[in-house]
Parts: C-alpha cells; structure tokens; sequence
C-alpha cells in the first residue's frame, strides 16, 4: 500500500491565545501523517505547544516577522508533500485535512484542493458559509477562499509561488492568484474551514476586524499587479468562447508562469 503524504500545516502566530486553539484542531485531523510548522513572528516566547508523539511541531524563530515574511519563513521551513496554512485565530474542522488530500488525488491532476470556509461569529455560531467554484478570471476580482481552505502542492512553492513581501494585507489574495497561474483547483464546497472572521488585526476580516483604509492600499497593489494577466486571459475568452473551459481546467499556454 502507498504511504500517504506528509502535510505541513503552516501556523504564522504572535504568540495569542487562540494558539492552543489552532493546534488542537490540527491535532484533531482524522489525517496522518502530519507536522506543524510555528512561525514566532512576534520574536516572543510563546507557550508550550501539545502535540502527540505522531505529530511533529516545529517553532521558527529569527523574527520579528510581518505578515508575508513570516508566510515564507513558514514555506521554507516546512517539509511536507503538501502544504496548508492555518491562523492561529482559526481551526479546522476535524475532517478537514483528510478530505482535500482525498480531493487532490481523485483530480485530474489538481495541484490545488480547497474547501469551504464557515465564518464563525463572536458567539462560536457559524451563520454564513463562504466558496465558490474554481474560476481563475474571478480570483481577480477577488478572493473566495481564505487561506486555511486551500491545500498546496510543495511543487508549487518550488516553481517560485512566494508571499509578495510588499504586502501587510490581502497577501494570501495574491499567493492564491499566483498558484492558479500554475494549476487548477478542485473544491470539495464542505465548510471544513473555520475563519474567526471578527478576530485577528489583519482588517481584512469583519466588524472589528474590517478597516476598509488600513487596508485599501494594498487590495490595490494586488489588482494592478495582475491586471494586464486579467485583461489577457478574459481578451483570450472573448474570442475564443468554445475554450472557455480553460479558465476552470488545465493550464492556460497564453499566461506565462512567473
């Protein structure tokens, strides 16, 4: 029988409480094997980290690290096949590491698998539930999945997709963009990602956590970056129509890889 893949789960953290949150709902996957790799981007101790014997936990230092650095720091360190990342304000539902590797092997050739994303509110309820299915003309309009959704090929990260260290927010926006220029994505559409939208200091999230002028500058910086490859690719579909199907499958030949 072949031995399943090791997935690297990717926690960039300041050291907050909800820490030991994030790290039992990896340690609650239903999939092995697996390690989690801890960015200390506040260059602070940080509390004991569980894990059981299975489970291999790493600390990174060498911070302080914003929020792209320590994205890449995470990349560089991790060790895995496969690769996701988790906020240390969020979780995963237990089931789902094990569903989008399923999901990446039973693709035609899929380097990237996504889930879900189930927003939970201040009360621990989750009402509204985000996703969408693959379309690479869309992500250029914007993102419709949160990070902790998208599991990666480390084949992707070796080809060059990095965190543009130009951005303080809206920097996981473009790593996405940058893995679909590189493959397409299979969605399973179960909300097996938990984002604590409310929480976190990114601004990008909702009610406190949404400061549309904080944040403005670089949802810019994220559009112009690819607006002649937007412009090229819906050009390509306009005229031709009857490969329309490109935008969701397969590699597009007239984008060149970064």
């Amino acid at each position: 029988m072949r031995a399943q893949p090791l997935v690297s789960v990717l926690i960039r953290t300041m050291g907050r409480a909800t820490l030991a949150r994030a790290v039992d709902s990896v340690v609650a996957q239903t999939y092995r094997p697996l390690e989690i790799v801890v960015v200390n981007a506040a260059a602070r101790p940080l509390p004991m980290l569980r894990a059981p014997g299975d489970i291999a936990v790493r600390v990174v230092d060498g911070g302080p690290y914003d929020r792209p650095r320590a994205a890449n720091a995470a990349l560089d360190h991790a060790r895995g096949d496969w690769l996701v990342f988790l906020d240390d304000d969020d979780a995963f539902a237990p089931a789902h590491v094990e569903t989008l590797v399923a999901a990446a092997a039973n693709s035609r050739g899929a380097r990237v698998a996504y889930s879900a994303t189930a927003v939970v509110e201040p009360d621990g309820k989750a009402r509204m539930v985000i996703g969408a299915d693959f379309n690479r003309l869309h992500l250029f309009v914007g993102n419709y999945m949160q990070v902790g959704a998208a599991l990666f090929s480390r084949s992707l990260v070796a080809e060059g997709a990095r965190f543009d260290e130009r951005l303080d927010c809206y920097e996981d926006w473009d790593f996405i963009i940058q893995l679909a220029q590189r493959t397409h994505f299979v969605y399973t559409a179960r909300p097996t990602n938990l984002w604590f939208a409310h929480a976190g200091e990114s601004g990008a999230g909702m009610g406190l956590n949404k400061r549309d002028e904080a944040t403005r500058p670089f949802h810019e910086i994220v559009v112009s970056k690819w607006a002649a490859r937007a412009a090229s690719l819906d050009e390509y579909l306009r005229r031709n129509p009857a490969q329309s199907g490109l935008v969701a499958h397969g590699p597009l030949p007239m984008i060149q890889q970064d």
